[in-house]
């Protein structure tokens, strides 16, 4: 990662994954996960560890994409379609999130929800239309480069949901 993003030099960079964290159990005051519960296998496992390598008080800042109770059904149909994802998961709703990091020993301090809606998404915000023409455009040159097929998948996942239902959460709790 230090040649590929031009990360520091300076920072000791240590290979590990999140089932199995290379470090002793109580070293950490603050442990800092981003964008990673919902690609992971076994999100709870990930979660042990952190509780494990944290010392007792310490922080964990957590965010993850999550989705409204009312359109998680969304994913689940994108996955039986095949225009999920393979990387993405899990598919989270706020509550649940919330729970899991509860049920592995932490007390929530803050937390936050945003959805993210088709005028954020779109170059001109407040412009569904804008919104609509980019997605189309987009679409045609995913068909171009990959296919009829391609292109009409990506926009069946756009109008039947696409990233209107996902939201980021941000979780700041103390191991108990």
């Amino acid at each position: 990662y230090v040649s590929h993003f031009g990360l520091s030099s300076k920072v000791n960079w240590i290979k590990g994954i999140g089932e199995w964290l290379p470090f002793k159990e109580g070293e950490f005051d603050i442990a800092i996960t981003t964008d990673t519960l919902d690609h992971a296998e076994n999100p709870g496992l990930i979660l042990g560890q952190v509780v494990r390598i944290l010392k007792q008080g310490g922080l964990l800042f957590l965010s993850v994409n999550t989705y409204k109770n009312s359109t998680k059904w969304i994913k689940t149909i994108h996955k039986k379609l095949g225009i999920e994802s393979p990387a993405q998961l899990n598919a989270f709703t706020f509550k649940q999130m919330h729970n899991l990091i509860e049920h592995h020993g932490f007390k929530i301090q803050y937390s936050r929800h945003d959805i993210i809606d088709l005028e954020r998404t779109s170059k001109d915000p407040g412009n569904k239309e804008s919104a609509i023409k980019n997605s189309i455009i987009k679409a045609k040159k995913i068909s171009e480069q990959d296919g009829l097929k391609e292109g009409l998948k990506f926009m069946l996942a756009y109008f039947t949901g696409g990233r209107v239902y996902q939201g980021d959460s941000v979780f700041i709790a103390r191991k108990t």
